[in-house]
């Protein structure tokens, strides 16, 4: 049970990380896209 927690946050995070790069926040003024490690954070917890 805990291995597919984990499984799953890595891949949350990955696609977080991966979001940020492909659409991100062209200026900066998104408070949750403007930088990668809260754009994967947020994917890492909605995901579940």
């Amino acid at each position: 049970m805990y291995i597919k927690i984990i499984i799953g946050s890595l891949v949350g995070g990955a696609l977080g990380l991966l979001y940020y790069k492909l659409v991100g926040c062209p200026n900066g003024s998104c408070p949750i896209t403007a930088k990668p490690h809260r754009t994967a954070l947020k994917v890492l917890l909605y995901e579940k």
